[in-house]
């Protein structure tokens, strides 16, 4: 008897699992999650070294207006031009050869960190700094390195490259008290030369310096510090305290970004605390980098030649273009 009333049970109790079966996929194929915010515009920058005469390589980053990486870009979302002045011939130029793909490499950086007077101006700068470079620091993956370079108008390594992250917390929380000028110029001068030395082909290599103020202090003049920049191709990263982005000091600061690849963000003093998020931005970005190589191909001036490389990326609707002058190897 029993098992009659199973035998009749069986075919309802089918229907009803395959109905709620049928209702939960339903479910699924709707419910995706939010919707990341629509592309409005590109921004992208590069760190490029002339290898030999006919050849170019670095690392480029491209973003979104909201400073997240994009990713899936390829050979066709990139065009490279190098032009000259020929005397016989007028302008000349040759379109590059393009080899585009992720970065799989570890990130060496040199993070600098201003503690000059004005730093101390309130209670929430110094701490706010600190914990913007812990941020940066806790992101790291296992191989990659940092240093801490802390300045005002000395210049002071704290902790050299290391991907030991205790230590490089344990440099960031030391207390020093500086309170003199800004040697902005010297502080990333000292970063790019412990960075030179690190291998390119294997590391993203980068110098992320935070400052409130203006250059007032440097024994390096500027000119160096850029032209070292470009030749070990070096991007320089900014971060700066500024309630004014249109002063001589925020506009230098966002000149030394754009000139050697890499990006300048301002925030304004009564939000310091979102100093971490741009930390984490920045290792956002450089984990979402590009490994680019050009190629010249064709008859090239002479070497010393002053050339223009002109680099344009595109992405759905969107385009941006990096112009680069350097003298042909």
């Amino acid at each position: 008897m029993s098992t009659k009333k199973f035998t009749r049970f069986t075919p309802s109790l089918l229907l009803l699992i395959f109905l709620i079966f049928c209702v939960s996929c339903k479910k699924d194929e709707t419910s995706v999650g939010p919707t990341p915010p629509a592309v409005t515009q590109i921004i992208s920058n590069s760190s490029l070294i002339p290898t030999t005469a006919d050849s170019l390589i670095g690392d480029l980053i491209v973003t979104d207006q909201n400073g997240n990486p994009i990713q899936g870009l390829d050979n066709n979302n990139v065009v490279a031009t190098l032009s000259w002045n020929n005397k016989d011939k007028g302008r000349d130029s040759v379109f590059g050869i393009i080899n585009l793909t992720p970065a799989i490499k570890r990130i060496s950086a040199s993070l600098s960190m201003d503690y000059s007077g004005s730093m101390y101006i309130d209670t929430a700068r110094i701490p706010e700094m600190q914990r913007g470079a812990k941020k940066y620091v806790e992101k790291m993956n296992t191989n990659d390195y940092s240093e801490i370079i802390k300045y005002d108008n000395h210049v002071l390594l704290m902790q050299g490259l290391t991907n030991n992250k205790q230590l490089l917390y344990n440099a960031i929380d030391s207390v020093i008290y500086f309170g003199g000028g800004t040697a902005l110029y010297s502080a990333m001068y000292m970063g790019l030369g412990h960075l030179e030395n690190v291998n390119f082909r294997n590391y993203i290599r980068v110098v992320v310096n935070i400052t409130d103020g203006g250059e007032n202090a440097s024994t390096v003049p500027r000119e160096m510090m850029i032209n070292k920049a470009l030749i070990t191709g070096i991007p320089i990263y900014t971060l700066g305290i500024m309630d004014d982005t249109t002063t001589s000091q925020a506009l230098d600061i966002r000149n030394i970004s754009d000139t050697t690849g890499g990006f300048c963000k301002y925030i304004k003093a009564n939000q310091v605390s979102q100093l971490a998020q741009l930390y984490d931005n920045i290792s956002s970005q450089y984990n979402g980098a590009y490994s680019l190589a050009i190629f010249w191909p064709g008859t090239l001036p002479s070497q010393g030649t002053l050339v223009l490389c002109r680099i344009i990326i595109t992405y759905n609707n969107f385009t941006q273009t990096i112009l680069r002058n350097y003298n042909l190897p």
